[in-house]
Parts: structure tokens; sequence; C-alpha cells
């Protein structure tokens, strides 16, 4: 299931990218991203509980809600055409709280795991640069999202 989950999360954050570059309306991709952060907002729910009694497992697929509610607050602001700076410094949250993740995952000799998460950290804090900070940085981040 958290492989649906990363599928999904990928093809919403190819379109979103694509908002980024002029390519694909906002309000269209809002649509995909809702869908998708409500699907792995489910999929991280059943998850979570069918790992009950594993802190391990529940720490490794509650990371999943840091992907679900990005997507879900980018589709809603996506829609209802609303300022993105919401957005924005919920991922300045999330980045920090994806650190935390790179750290466990560097600390458990999980290298490749610590490293995609840092390149996490990398696009949410983008986002909050973008969004957050009104920085003018679409094009890296849309390249980086992308």
């Amino acid at each position: 299931m958290g492989n649906v989950s990363l599928l999904f999360g990928g093809v919403a954050l190819f379109l979103n990218s694509l908002t980024l570059f002029g390519k694909v309306d906002l309000r269209s991709a809002g649509v995909f991203s809702l869908i998708t952060g409500l699907l792995q907002t489910f999929i991280a729910t059943y998850l979570v509980i069918g790992a009950v009694g594993d802190p391990a497992l529940t720490f490794g697929y509650a990371s999943i809600y840091l992907f679900a509610f990005t997507y879900v607050y980018v589709g809603i602001t996506f829609l209802f055409n609303l300022d993105g700076s919401g957005v924005g410094w919920f991922s300045l949250f999330v980045a920090i709280a994806a650190l935390f993740y790179a750290f466990v995952s560097f600390t458990t000799a999980d290298i490749i795991g610590g490293m995609t998460w840092l390149f996490w950290v990398l696009l949410w804090s983008l986002f909050f640069l973008g969004m957050g900070m009104n920085r003018p940085i679409d094009a890296i981040t849309a390249r980086v999202a992308l």
C-alpha cells in the first residue's frame, strides 16, 4: 500500500511542478493533489493502525502524513485560488520534520533513506522560500520538483 502512496504522490508532484512551468492549470492540478492527499491519508491511517505495537513501523508509516497533508493543503489552495503563504509556512514545518526523519535514517545506517529525506528537505525548503517568504524561485523549485 505504501507503494501506491508513492506512485500517486509522484504523479501529483509531477503535475504540480508543471503548474510552476505554466503548463498545467492550478485548479486541474489541485483536483489531483487533493485526491492524492486524501488517498495518502487513508493509506497512512490504515498502515499506522496495522502497525500497532511496532514503534518503528508506526514511525515510518506516519511519515506518509507529511506528504498527504501537503497534497491536501496544496489541492485546496489551488482549487480555491488561495494565497500560497500558508502552504509555504507549513512546508517549513514539514522540512524540519523531514530533517528528523533523515537524522533517524542516518543513525540507523539507512544511508539511502537519509539522503532521500534530505532531498525532500530541500524541496519543502524551496516551497517555504517561494510561497512562505515570497522569494522568486519558482523556476528552481519547478526543476527540483520535476
